[in-house]
């Protein structure tokens, strides 16, 4: 059997925390590793394994974003591979808000190299079609990509929710990022009423 732990599996039930107000929103590129290959110390590390990597498919613009499979079977999507001086080396961030990750060694990476082509770094800055992959909402909710959603979530004009936060709570299509505090259409509750939600901030 294989477990999943990505972020589609983060979003939770714990009460928001408590927050300044938000006068814009903050876009982050993950980037777990210091500018000299170390991991960065604000992180807390859960768990060490070897693992088995690929493309992430939750952080497709990130050319440095991994979807790894560890030797125990446990699916991590987004993990981020460090920079040249450690290429044995990844962290899977599992939640930004709270700095919390895992530490990988690569037993492979199954991502395509061409011949010629340095290996890839990470961003400074998202990528114009990039997509968050976390979200912190202003009032403290924290927000994971969904993909692939089991059983029936409720829908915004036929569209199925793209970030979980919590039990019966989501969020539908992508940051409205025409003003500085960015905006989301927010369902809290199956039946509840759509209302914008302010975006304190996201992860690329």
């Amino acid at each position: 059997m294989l477990l999943l732990v990505l972020a589609a599996c983060t979003g939770n039930d714990e009460p928001p925390r408590a927050t300044a107000p938000v006068t814009a929103t903050q876009a982050i590129v993950t980037n777990p590793f210091t500018e000299t290959g170390e991991i960065s110390p604000e992180l807390t590390i859960l768990e060490d394994v070897r693992a088995i990597c690929s493309p992430s498919v939750v952080v497709v613009a990130n050319p440095v974003a991994r979807r790894c499979t560890s030797e125990l079977q446990v699916l991590h999507d987004p993990c981020f591979l460090g920079p040249p001086q450690v290429p044995q080396v990844a962290v899977c961030v599992q939640n930004p808000a709270r700095k919390e990750a895992v530490r990988l060694t690569l037993i492979e990476d199954n991502t395509p190299v061409v011949p010629g082509v340095p290996p890839a770094a990470a961003p400074a800055a998202p990528a114009p079609e990039a997509t968050p992959w976390f979200i912190e909402l202003a009032d403290g909710r924290e927000c994971a990509r969904v993909i692939g959603l089991k059983g029936d979530p409720p829908s915004l004009e036929g569209d199925p929710p793209t970030y979980g936060c919590g039990h019966a709570d989501f969020l539908y299509g992508l940051p409205d990022v025409a003003e500085p505090v960015w905006t989301m259409p927010n369902r809290k509750g199956a039946t509840a009423k759509v209302r914008p939600v302010d975006v304190r901030t996201a992860w690329y």
